[in-house]
């Protein structure tokens, strides 16, 4: 796993099983999902489909804010 798990992902996804030890014991099994995980979120509600073309989202214009990314980010942390 450690070395190859590249390789062993794209053999998972031609419909491989594989099983991972750990000192000979079987630890995990990598399979192929039994169905599309995209399909199985937008069925459950999940992921949403979008309603507009990718290419729609150049129309955007950028906005200036009037706080600098340092105070947003102090703000989400709050005080220790």
């Amino acid at each position: 796993m450690r070395n190859q798990s590249g390789e062993i992902l794209r053999r998972v996804a031609q419909g491989e099983s594989f099983q991972v030890t750990n000192h000979g014991v079987i630890a995990a099994l990598i399979v192929p999902p039994e169905t599309n995980m995209f399909e199985e979120l937008v069925s459950k509600g999940q992921v949403r489909l979008a309603t507009k073309p990718l290419s729609s989202l150049q129309s955007l214009k950028p906005h200036k804010s009037r706080i600098s990314s340092e105070e947003v980010i102090a703000d989400l942390r709050g005080k220790w």
